[in-house]
């Protein structure tokens, strides 16, 4: 969403079930990041938002979903079930 991650960094990984009431995370540190560029993977310092990243070192920590932050007051990203409909329908034809 915002901000950088780095190398060494102290991370807190929160599980699917995290709430305030219900703690679900682990304090670690970011071992590698690693920029993606198509098929390659270039191994970085660190990275801003909206960069494409893989974290290495979590593999043990998450199994499917979670949600990493820098402090624990982070609300915990969980799955929309919702779904919108579009507000705009183009049609484009050849001529």
């Amino acid at each position: 969403m915002s901000g950088t991650i780095r190398r060494g960094q102290k991370v807190f990984v929160m599980g699917a079930t995290h709430t305030t009431e219900k703690p679900d995370f682990i304090e670690t540190y970011v071992e590698f990041i690693f920029l993606l560029m198509g098929a390659s993977l270039t191994l970085i310092e660190n990275a801003g938002a909206g960069c494409i990243i893989g974290i290495g070192g979590l593999d043990e920590m998450l199994i499917k979903t979670g949600t990493i932050s820098s402090t624990l007051a982070c609300p915990n990203f969980s799955k929309f079930d919702e779904v919108s409909m579009g507000l705009v329908k183009v049609s484009i034809e050849p001529e």
